[in-house]
């Protein structure tokens, strides 16, 4: 158990209502977010951006759709030999 749970339960056992949880869980929140948002910025990140695995991901699928849009308009043109 750490101290976040400590806080929550002696927020509760002291107020006896878990408005304070709620509001000290929404801080935690918060802050963890803020800290989030520092080290992407500080490592150069930005979320618009693809990383190196999605932008891998994206070549991928676009070399497999050209490759099936090559070969419909192929099949699609065969004729089927008359009986």
């Amino acid at each position: 158990m750490g101290n976040p749970e400590v806080l929550a339960q002696g927020l509760l056992n002291s107020t006896r209502s878990i408005v304070g949880v709620a509001i000290a869980s929404a801080l935690y929140a918060l802050v963890s977010l803020v800290c989030m948002l520092m080290l992407l910025n500080r490592t150069g990140y930005w979320a618009n951006e693809l990383s190196t695995a999605e932008q891998a991901d994206v070549d991928d699928l676009t070399r497999e759709r050209a490759a099936l849009t090559d070969e419909l308009p192929q099949s699609a043109s065969k004729t089927v030999p008359a009986a």
